[in-house]
């Protein structure tokens, strides 16, 4: 994987305050390395495989 913009990670974080979700868990639930264990993680899974080719790949 390759290194993320420390401003983007904070970005990230942020929008995923309240979640219970990390960065780093959000890529793994979006990817679909692990299970979405609730609604907003579903949601980043959901997303990430509805968008276009090439998009949100890393």
């Amino acid at each position: 994987m390759c290194p993320v913009d420390p401003a983007l990670r904070e970005l990230a974080a942020r929008l995923l305050t309240g979640t219970g979700l990390s960065p780093e868990v959000a890529l793994d639930v979006a990817c679909g390395r692990v299970a979405a264990p609730g609604p907003v993680a579903a949601a980043l899974r959901d997303g990430w495989t509805a968008a276009d080719p090439g998009e949100g790949s890393l």
